[in-house]
């Protein structure tokens, strides 16, 4: 990626996995995986924008802009 000019990527990671909650149907282990991402990223000399997804409390729905 980096030789094709590229100099960052976005990984966009939910909530649960960072804080997880009993009780909810989400899929573990992506936490784990962003420490791998991480760790190729910097191997390949490329920078990471982490995107936290799915936050916990509603979103916006009745606020137009």
């Amino acid at each position: 990626m980096a030789a094709a000019g590229l100099n960052h990527v976005r990984i966009p990671i939910g909530y649960w996995s960072v804080i997880p909650r009993d009780g909810e149907p989400f899929v573990q282990g992506a936490y784990e995986k962003l420490g791998e991402a991480l760790w190729w990223a910097q191997s390949a000399g490329l920078k990471v924008m982490i995107d936290l997804h799915g936050g916990k409390s509603p979103e916006r729905s009745t606020i137009t802009s």
